[in-house]
């Protein structure tokens, strides 16, 4: 990634979060506040980590990656993501091996791809509901919601940068496209399935170590 479009990436991504977060600190008196604040705070943060491990991928090429856990990888965000989905009145549920499943890549970078589309998920989720995030051979993780799916033809422009469905929805559409350029660095991939019953089911598909 040219450092041209990584500044252009970061200042159209963190725009919308900056300036939802601004419009919270003008109304401290709503009941929500501390926790929309969290929210907040943690999508910012899962945009900054994208951002730098796509820039620091690009300079470090997968000779410089490492072997470690993906079950303990997303367990890891799987537990960070548990206050605010219960504060949002949802749920999480994690299903995994017991043993580890090692696989090679820049481990902040997973956690980032991974922590986008959880909170993709928990958005997704009707309100009382639950997100099911599972690790499987593959190696793979699954990250099943119940809301209104992805349209099949819709299912590759998602990916593309800047794409979004509807402008009612916040957002600038980048994270799933940083999400996919980082899934093809590990030689991974990323894709949607209908979840059954109703919903979208991401998937990350993942080399060996």
């Amino acid at each position: 990634m040219t450092l041209r479009r990584f500044t252009a990436n970061a200042a159209h991504e963190l725009r919308t979060p900056v300036a939802i977060l601004s419009a919270r600190l003008d109304a401290p008196e709503e009941a929500t506040i501390k926790t929309d604040l969290k929210r907040d705070a943690r999508r910012i943060r899962n945009i900054v980590e994208q951002l730098l491990a796509v820039s620091r991928i690009g300079a470090r090429a997968d000779a410089a990656f490492e072997e470690f856990d993906l079950v303990e990888t997303v367990q890891t965000i799987v537990s960070d993501s548990l206050l605010l989905a219960y504060r949002s009145n949802r749920q999480i549920d994690f299903v995994a091996p017991s043993a580890p499943m090692p696989i090679r890549g820049d481990r902040l970078a997973v956690e980032s791809v991974v922590s986008n589309v959880i909170d993709n998920a928990l958005r997704a989720e009707p309100a009382g509901g639950m997100i099911l995030v599972s690790v499987e051979d593959g190696p793979s993780v699954s990250v099943a919601d119940h809301g209104e799916g992805v349209a099949t033809h819709d299912r590759d422009a998602i990916f593309e940068p800047f794409w979004r469905k509807t402008t009612a929805i916040a957002g600038t559409g980048l994270g799933l496209a940083i999400a996919k350029e980082l899934m093809t660095a590990h030689r991974g991939r990323i894709w949607i399935e209908d979840t059954p019953g109703g919903g979208a089911t991401f998937r990350l598909g993942f080399p060996g170590a």
